[in-house]
C-alpha cells in the first residue's frame, strides 16, 4: 500500500507539472489576446478634402472625419477617420464645396450623406445615399461645388447637379438637374473643375477647355457645358494627369495657369488670371497636387516637395493671418509618398494630407481647433 500510495503520489506530482508546464501563463494569454483583437490600421489609397477628410481603403471601403471628442494615439494628428455607413464596394470619391458623391465599383455613382450625431458618443459622419440614375460604367466623377462631370469608359462626359435638403438634422443630398451627355466631349481621359475654366485630357495627351466666370451660376454654367466647345490649349502636348488649374506631363514636368495667386507673375494676386505655362526648375514629377496658394509634388523618389504660401499662425475670427512663402523644397520627415492633397487656396489656413506607399495616412496644416501643425503627423482610424 505504502509503495502503491507513494508510486500514485510521484505520478500525480508529474502530471500536475506537465500541465502547469503546458498552460499559457497570464503574460502570454494577454498578448496572445491583444494580438487577435488588434486590428491592423486601414491601406489608404485615395483621400479627398483636408477640410473634411474622406479616404478610400484597399477593401473599397470608405472613412470620413469622426465627429464629437474621441481618443487619439500619442504622436498622431487630431483628426481621425472612421468608417462611413453603407460606404463599401467604391472604387473613389469625390468631394468640393460640401458635397460628396462615391464612384461603385460597378459604376454607378451614389451621393454621400452627412450625419448629425445623435449623441455624443456617436462619432459616424458620413453614409451612402441615393444612386443618381443614367450614369452607367462611370470611371472618374469631379465636382465643382454641387455642379458635377461623370467620366464613363469610352471616354464620354456627362453633367448633371446635385440638390441638398435637411431633414431631422441630416443633410440629405439627392438628384437635382438630371445628368445629361456632352457630345462635344470624346475620348476623354482625365477631367477637372479649375478657377477659370473645365479642362479635358484626351487621349493622345492634348488638353482643352471650356472657359467659365468662377462667380458664375450653377445654372448658367450648366448650360455652358451643355453648348460650349472646349477651345485646344496651344503647346500643351505629352499631359498624363489633370489637378485643379495645373497639369503633369508623361516626362514629370508640371504646368499651370488660372487665377491661383501661385500661377500669377510676382505672385501679384491683382494681376488678371495666367495663361498655362510650364513651371522651370520642376521635373522628375510623379503626382501633386496644385491649390491656388501652395503646391506639392511627390518626385520620383517618393520625395515630397512644396512650393508657395503655407500657414505658420492660425487665423482668428474675421483675421486672417499672413502666410509663409516657401521656395520648392522638400518636406524633411517625408518619404515613400504615393499621392498628395492641398487645401487653402481662398485664403484660409493651409490643410496638406500625403499618402504614403504602405497605405498610411499623414496630415500637417491647420487643425479643427487651430492649430497649426508645421510638421506631418500620421492620422488614425476607428470602426465605428
Amino acid at each position: 500500500m505504502n509503495r502503491l500510495s507513494k508510486g500514485g503520489s510521484r505520478w500525480a506530482i508529474i502530471l500536475c507539472a506537465f500541465a502547469l508546464l503546458t498552460l499559457p501563463t497570464a503574460a502570454s494569454a494577454a498578448s496572445q489576446a491583444g494580438v487577435s483583437s488588434a486590428k491592423p490600421l486601414p491601406k489608404i489609397e485615395q483621400v479627398v478634402d483636408p477640410a473634411f477628410p474622406m479616404a478610400l481603403d484597399d477593401q473599397g471601403q470608405v472613412w470620413a472625419k469622426a465627429l464629437n471628442t474621441i481618443s487619439v494615439k500619442d504622436g498622431f494628428h487630431p483628426t481621425v477617420l472612421i468608417r462611413g455607413k453603407g460606404l463599401d464596394r467604391v472604387s473613389s470619391v469625390a468631394s468640393n464645396g460640401g458635397v460628396a458623391v462615391a464612384l461603385r465599383e460597378d459604376g454607378s455613382v451614389w451621393t454621400i450623406n452627412r450625419i448629425t450625431p445623435a449623441s455624443v458618443n456617436d462619432h459616424v459622419s458620413v453614409q451612402i445615399g441615393e444612386r443618381l440614375p443614367k450614369l452607367e460604367g462611370i470611371v472618374k466623377v469631379v465636382l465643382g461645388g454641387t455642379l458635377g462631370l461623370a467620366m464613363d469608359k469610352k471616354g464620354d462626359v456627362w453633367v448633371f447637379e446635385i440638390g441638398f435638403h435637411v431633414d431631422r438634422g441630416q443633410t440629405v443630398e439627392h438628384m437635382g438637374i438630371m445628368p445629361v451627355h456632352l457630345p462635344a466631349l470624346k475620348k476623354i481621359k482625365d477631367l477637372s473643375f479649375g478657377s477659370t475654366a473645365i479642362t479635358f485630357l484626351k487621349e493622345d495627351g492634348t488638353v482643352s477647355q471650356i472657359p467659365y466666370t468662377y462667380r458664375e451660376s450653377k445654372s448658367s454654367m450648366y448650360t455652358t457645358l451643355r453648348t460650349a466647345s472646349p477651345e485646344p490649349v496651344k503647346g500643351m502636348n505629352g499631359i498624363v494627369k489633370l489637378s485643379k488649374d495645373s497639369a503633369l506631363t508623361r516626362d514629370g514636368r508640371v504646368w499651370l495657369w488660372g487665377d491661383g495667386v501661385l500661377a500669377k507673375p510676382d505672385h501679384d494676386v491683382m494681376a488678371p488670371a495666367a495663361e498655362p505655362f510650364q513651371v522651370s526648375g520642376l521635373d522628375d514629377v510623379a503626382d501633386f497636387a496644385a491649390g491656388g496658394e501652395h503646391a506639392l509634388f511627390i518626385k520620383k523618389d517618393g520625395t515630397v516637395w512644396a512650393w508657395g504660401y503655407f500657414s505658420h499662425n492660425p487665423s482668428a475670427l474675421g483675421e486672417l493671418q499672413p502666410k509663409v512663402y516657401h521656395e520648392l523644397s522638400p518636406i524633411e520627415g517625408l518619404s515613400d509618398a504615393s499621392s498628395v492633397i492641398v487645401h487653402g487656396e481662398h485664403g484660409g489656413d493651409s490643410v496638406d494630407i500625403v499618402v504614403k506607399k504602405d497605405g498610411s495616412l499623414w496630415m500637417w496644416g491647420a487643425d479643427e481647433s487651430r492649430r497649426i501643425h508645421t510638421s506631418p503627423l500620421q492620422v488614425g482610424f476607428r470602426n465605428p
